[in-house]
Formats: C-alpha cells, sequence, structure tokens
C-alpha cells in the first residue's frame, strides 16, 4: 500500500502535517483495512507541538506517522496565518470516527484507554456504528506496564482491524510505538 506521507512545505508549528480531507482520510483508513497495511494516524494540536519539541521518543513516533492530522485550532491558525499553501482543513482525532461506518469489511475494532465507564461507553458507540462488527474495549485507568503488556496480549489475539487508541499524549503514543 502506498502510504499518505506528509507533504514537504505543509508543516504547522514545526511538525509536518498531511494534506488529508476527511474523505480522503476515510479512503486511506478503508484501503488500509483492505489490504491489511498497519498505518500510524496522529493528531496534531498545541500538546503535540509542546511534545515533539521536548520528548524525542515522541518527535519520533511523529516522525515516523503515515498521516498527522491537523487536530487543534491553533494548528489551523497557523496555517490560516501563514503563506496559505498547505493544507487548511482542520479534522480532529475523534471527528473522523463515526465515518469508520462507510468503511466496508470493518469487522473487528479495538479501543483502549479511559475509564472504565467511558471505554464501555465508547465501545456502545462503536458497536452502534458497526452492528456487524466486533469491538474489544480495554480500559486506561491506573495504566502501567502490566496493563499494558496484557491489553497488548488482548488485542494481539483479538486481531483488530482498527485500533483506537485514547490514553493521553504522550502515553498513547508510547504505547502504540510499543506495539
Amino acid at each position: 500500500m502506498d502510504h499518505v506521507r506528509p507533504r514537504a512545505g505543509c508543516r504547522y508549528l514545526g511538525i509536518d502535517v498531511t494534506p488529508i480531507s476527511l474523505s480522503a482520510l476515510i479512503a486511506l483508513v478503508g484501503k488500509a483495512i483492505h489490504c491489511d497495511a498497519p498505518t500510524i494516524i496522529v493528531g496534531h494540536n498545541l500538546h503535540s507541538v509542546y511534545l515533539y519539541h521536548t520528548d524525542s521518543k515522541f518527535k519520533n513516533f511523529y516522525d515516523s506517522a503515515d498521516v498527522v492530522l491537523c487536530d487543534g485550532a491553533p494548528v489551523l491558525w497557523d496555517y490560516r496565518f501563514s503563506d496559505g499553501s498547505g493544507h487548511a482543513e482542520r479534522i480532529g482525532s475523534t471527528d473522523w470516527i463515526p465515518h469508520v461506518a462507510c468503511i466496508p469489511g470493518l469487522t473487528r475494532v479495538g479501543v483502549i484507554g479511559a475509564s472504565a465507564e467511558a471505554n464501555r461507553r465508547f465501545v456502545s458507540v462503536i458497536s452502534g456504528l458497526l452492528p456487524d462488527a466486533r469491538v474489544m474495549g480495554i480500559e486506561g485507568a491506573n495504566w502501567s506496564s502490566d496493563t499494558a503488556n496484557a491489553a497488548r496480549e488482548a488485542m494481539r489475539r483479538f486481531g483488530p482491524q482498527l485500533l483506537l487508541v485514547g490514553l493521553g499524549m504522550p502515553l498513547q503514543e508510547h504505547y502504540v510505538a510499543s506495539l
């Protein structure tokens, strides 16, 4: 699969951002699922700017991501007050999730993060969007190396086609980098 990479010159607040629309992102996720091609999608906001410039492990992860979304409004403002030659569409980290229902063949989704109750509710939302899919949730409260290892093994056995990780920055990036 051809991966989408940040375009040269499409740089916001020091990080290369992928010029992609919501519909193109959903098509890319669908193609990645269909081709069984692991694809890392991250969101770029003010917190990621700080972490990118202060945490080398985080920076390396972002630099290796397949898609870096323009997630935060200040990132978009940076575009609007620059020369305007780059991508200008803001796609929040969860804005695209409801659109996964349009992806044919998506039958297994993993959800890692949040409290037990919030994780159950999110799993319920995804299950409603994809009634024929199996959705496995693992809470993120009290995260430790033991829970990270247990989650890694549970998801390996489950084999999700789409894995959504919401542990907060930079924990989620460090976790996904360890997979």
